[in-house]
């Protein structure tokens, strides 16, 4: 069905079903009659249902300009100036969080990677520079290990973060000690050390992070919107999609990429047949009935 290969089709098909049956367990307890014209799930409830003991709207620079934040607490900090719809995708990443306190930690062969990375480092000419390409290669590794796509984006954000902190953290001492001309160039080659330490010492850490993140991403979505009801509105604009499901537009449009493969996953493989049913001569309700072993619509009780 999808005419794009995945890096690791097992891979995502594991990391599918598993989160899966993570999301119908929660979601059996919230559907009813209503969930085919009214798609969309109250994620509050089920946040509260599973046991986050609040949600508290924060500005942006209480949880680092990021969406959102889960703290030991069980609580779940939103970013104030989000829209609705990247507050419930919001919600719904950090339950993923929650329901997997112990994830499994991914093995990953560094060696490659590093000796990549190991070569990048002396030939780059800025920080930023340096955090892209880390980002690249990570992104690279976590794209294997889940089987899709997954972009640099999230890496090089978590890595920006942790830069500026070391550097911050490192800058005021050092500024203290040098002094002279070449104070600047000084500056600048020792922050660059202390930028490729840092991304060194916490690169399976950051791996771990981005992982987890990407999966949290994953488990929103589904959890937000099913395959099997995304399937019922698949045909309609995406707008009208993401206004029916709560969501923003490009969750849907990601899940229109990722449910071609879901679907492939979830269909029977041994359905295939050398009969051309347009040659069959169609049976009767009757016929249909008996061979279903049930009763025709006017037959005796």
């Amino acid at each position: 069905m999808a005419d794009v290969m995945l890096p690791s089709s097992e891979n995502f098909r594991n990391v599918f079903f598993n989160i899966k049956e993570r999301t119908d367990k929660i979601l059996s307890r919230f559907y009813d009659d209503s969930i085919i014209e009214s798609p969309s799930v109250d994620i509050r409830a089920i946040a509260d249902n599973i046991g986050i003991k609040d949600i508290i709207f924060v500005s942006p620079d209480i949880i680092q300009d990021d969406h959102s934040h889960l703290t030991k607490y069980d609580i779940i900090l939103l970013n104030e100036e989000d829209s609705p719809e990247e507050q419930n995708f919001s919600i719904a990443h950090e339950i993923a969080h929650f329901t997997s306190r112990e994830n499994d930690v991914i093995d990953i062969a560094r060696g490659e990677a590093e000796a990549k990375i190991e070569k990048l480092k002396y030939n780059l000419l800025n920080f930023y520079t340096i955090i892209l390409s880390y980002s690249k290669q990570i992104a690279k590794i976590v794209t294997a290990e889940i089987g899709k796509p997954v972009t640099e984006k999230k890496a090089y954000q978590l890595l920006t973060r942790i830069a500026n902190n070391s550097l911050l953290t490192n800058e005021k001492n050092f500024l203290e000690k040098v002094k002279g001309v070449n104070r600047e160039v000084i500056y600048y080659r020792n922050m660059l050390h202390v930028l490729i330490k840092e991304m060194d010492n916490n690169f399976l850490n950051i791996l771990k992070r981005i992982y987890d993140e990407e999966i949290a991403d994953y488990f929103a979505a589904n959890l937000l919107v099913p395959t099997e009801q995304f399937i019922l509105w698949q045909n309609k604009p995406t707008e009208e999609i993401a206004k029916a499901f709560k969501v923003d537009k490009r969750c849907i449009e990601k899940r229109k990429y990722e449910i071609q493969y879901e679907l492939d996953f979830i269909m029977p493989k041994d359905l295939a047949s050398d009969i051309n049913l347009e040659n069959q001569i169609p049976l009767s309700s009757d016929e249909l009935c008996r061979l279903a072993g049930g009763l025709a619509i006017h037959d005796g009780a």
